[in-house]
């Protein structure tokens, strides 16, 4: 999983205007969780906005909103290459976004 989040993470950080973050869950859930995060003035793009371009893509992409200007992910449940798609679909949101 951490390899799957890190690949996910790398591609979402070469877009200037991105910050990432990734937690683990002290009790419970011990998955993962990576946090993207955009600066507004660089890709004005709503959280709602960018979940609404990943599930309306092929394939469909569901990720939980992360606050404001944010999305988080797990990939738990991905089996495996299917990080890459995840990876390069969240780079091409976030590029074609910027201003």
């Amino acid at each position: 999983w951490e390899q799957r989040t890190a690949l996910i993470e790398r591609a979402a950080q070469t877009v200037s205007g991105v910050t990432t973050t990734v937690t683990r869950p002290p009790l419970g859930n011990h998955t993962p969780t990576l946090k993207i995060a955009w600066d507004p003035a660089v890709i004005p793009l709503t959280t709602k906005e960018f979940q609404e371009k990943l599930r309306e893509g092929n394939p469909s992409i569901e990720v939980t909103s992360g606050g404001t200007h944010a999305i988080s992910l797990t990939t738990w449940m991905l089996k495996p290459g299917q990080e890459k798609t995840v990876a390069n679909r969240i780079q091409e949101v976030l590029s074609q976004a910027k201003v």
